[in-house]
């Protein structure tokens, strides 16, 4: 019987699955919203300290323009006033000085400066007193009312002496009718209160209202206001994550949790638990269908799985007595062919002694005739004994195209059989043409064929086999010459083509001939074994069809190649290539 899961319920921890637990989703879960509220918190501080930034000077701002506007009224109101106000001065007697409008400022500065953070000056391009000198951040304001007379305030901040920040708010003070007294032409005379004029016209920029103040009586304000906001949204959002967290925990991690502790404790075949509470619409219900599912398949398959392997154990049982018996008929064949094989040896070995040792002795024996003949009567006199001459002849070139035939047999099967065998000595091109000349010419003028072989006498010594490339030659002229009518040619040339390492070289033997020529549709096949007959009409068709063969196999061994194509005169053309060292011939002298 199987039982469901339901609730809680705690299964048998492993140290998998308490590892599980320790790095779960309600972990996962945790630590999202940990990191979120940590961004949020590092977002609230960042948006926190550009706000009380901003207020600060918001505030600072506020309150200089205030300033500025209230010392603005006052000067207005004196400069306004001064004309009748130094009248009824001058009326008193010497003894009162009258009232001059940037004394009142200042004076009124004074007060309110006393009642506030704020300091409040008067600055000149030109001071009369020390006190209304500028400071560098005044210096610059004036100078920019100066350049321009459409401004009409100039702020920032800057650090004082002591190194504290400052919020500076000027405004120009421009020179009136009534200012003229004291600050306008003659330039150089002495005004009635003793000092210098400037020669100031009317709308002169003269001086700037300044108002300082420190930022730091602002910002501590700025800074409990957005305190007190971050604080407000940092809980509530702490209340927001608590509710998301507690709804997650009830209605995905809870039901997950229950899902993977059943997906811990299931083993097939055994009493394992099934979960409940499946009949909701949510995906988490459906994942609990899913797995009660899957965990009643697996069960069905786990039921049947036994069955299957005793099935499948006896069928690689018997599979295996097959293997064995095959391994048996296939050592019992491998014997025979090896028997075979042997047998081919002693055959191969036979035929070598066998046939070659009668042909030369046909071979020789034709010659001595011949040799008699020619001393009883000079070649080409006419009389009976010319048609024994004829006769002897031609034994003697068949006999030789036997010999070929057993040479080609021969290697060929040594090389199917055993590979061959590349010996590389020192081989003189030229000497090399010189020898096929000795021995193929008298073959070619006995079917009056013209025989020409071409080496230039500047081809360097090469290391490769020679006998194997005789051989290569003798074929590929014999193939020509039997192919090759009455009164037709052959040519030979040996070729040298240079390479980008000077110490090799490709070899090229290329044979031409004038004979009936290869189909097209031969070209590919004609150096397959036991090829005959690919040429077109015509020619002697003697022999094995292995010379071409055995041409192959030899390019083979050599890393050569070899080709035939049909020329436009007519004939054939033959083409075995292949790489050798060049040898430096002082060594060899």
């Amino acid at each position: 019987m199987r039982h469901a899961m339901k609730g809680w319920r705690l299964l048998p921890d492993t140290g998998q699955q308490k590892t599980r637990q320790a790095f779960g989703l309600q972990f996962k879960v945790l630590v999202t919203l940990a990191v979120l509220f940590t961004v949020f918190v590092v977002a609230a501080f960042a948006w926190g300290a550009s706000f009380v930034h901003d207020k600060s000077l918001e505030d600072a701002e506020a309150r200089a323009v205030a300033l500025s506007d209230q010392m603005d009224a006052v000067w207005d109101y004196v400069d306004e006033n001064q004309p009748a106000t130094n009248v009824y001065v001058r009326e008193l007697g010497d003894q009162a000085r009258g009232l001059v409008c940037v004394s009142a400022v200042k004076s009124v500065a004074r007060d309110f400066s006393r009642e506030n953070d704020s300091e409040i000056r008067v600055v000149a391009l030109s001071p009369r007193n020390k006190e209304d000198s500028p400071d560098a951040f005044e210096q610059e304001a004036l100078e920019a009312f100066a350049a321009d007379e459409t401004l009409r305030s100039y702020s920032g901040v800057s650090a004082n002496d002591a190194g504290e920040q400052v919020y500076y708010y000027l405004r120009p003070r421009h020179i009136t009718a009534t200012c003229l007294t004291c600050h306008g032409d003659p330039a150089g005379e002495k005004d009635p209160l003793g000092y210098v004029k400037e020669g100031y016209t009317v709308g002169t920029v003269a001086g700037a209202v300044s108002v300082r103040a420190p930022l730091s009586s602002y910002m501590a304000n700025a800074v409990e206001g957005a305190s007190q906001g971050i604080l407000l949204v940092l809980l509530g959002l702490l209340g927001v994550m608590g509710v998301m967290y507690a709804v997650l925990r009830a209605t995905v991690i809870k039901p997950v949790t229950r899902v993977s502790e059943a997906a811990s404790a299931y083993r097939p075949g055994k009493d394992s638990p099934r979960l409940e509470d499946t009949d909701g619409k949510d995906e988490i219900a459906a994942l609990a269908r899913d797995f009660n599912t899957m965990a009643d398949d697996l069960d069905s398959l786990y039921t049947n799985l036994e069955l299957r392997v005793e099935e499948r154990t006896a069928e690689l049982a018997r599979l295996n007595d097959e293997l064995q018996s095959k391994q048996g008929e296939l050592a019992a064949a491998l014997a025979q062919l090896q028997d075979e094989t042997e047998y081919k040896d002693r055959l191969f070995a036979s035929l070598s002694h066998d046939l070659r040792t009668p042909l030369a002795s046909i071979i020789a024996y034709t010659q001595l005739a011949e040799t008699k003949m020619d001393e009883c009567a000079p070649a080409g006199q006419d009389f009976d004994g010319c048609r024994n001459r004829e006769t002897l002849e031609r034994i003697a070139d068949q006999a030789r195209t036997l010999v070929g035939m057993v040479d080609n047999i021969l290697a060929f099967a040594r090389a199917e059989a055993q590979g061959i065998e590349v010996r590389p000595t020192a081989v003189d091109l030229v000497d090399l043409a010189m020898h096929l000349r000795a021995t193929m010419e008298p073959i070619a003028q006995k079917r009056s064929q013209h025989l020409e072989v071409h080496a230039d006498a500047s081809l360097p010594l090469i290391e490769a086999d020679r006998d194997l490339l005789m051989r290569v030659l003798h074929n590929l002229v014999n193939n020509a010459s039997k192919f090759t009518p009455s009164g037709g040619g052959i040519r030979v040339e040996i070729l040298l083509e240079e390479s980008e390492n000077p110490e090799t070289g490709i070899i090229s033997f290329v044979v031409d001939d004038d004979g009936v020529g290869i189909a097209a549709e031969d070209l590919e096949r004609i150096f397959d074994p036991y090829t005959k007959g690919a040429y077109r009409e015509g020619g002697s068709h003697t022999g094995a069809g292995l010379g071409l063969a055995v041409i192959r196999q030899i390019a083979d061994a050599m890393g050569g190649d070899v080709s035939a194509q049909q020329r436009e005169a007519g004939g054939s053309r033959f083409t075995f290539r292949f790489p050798a060292t060049v040898l430096n011939e002082e060594d060899y002298e």
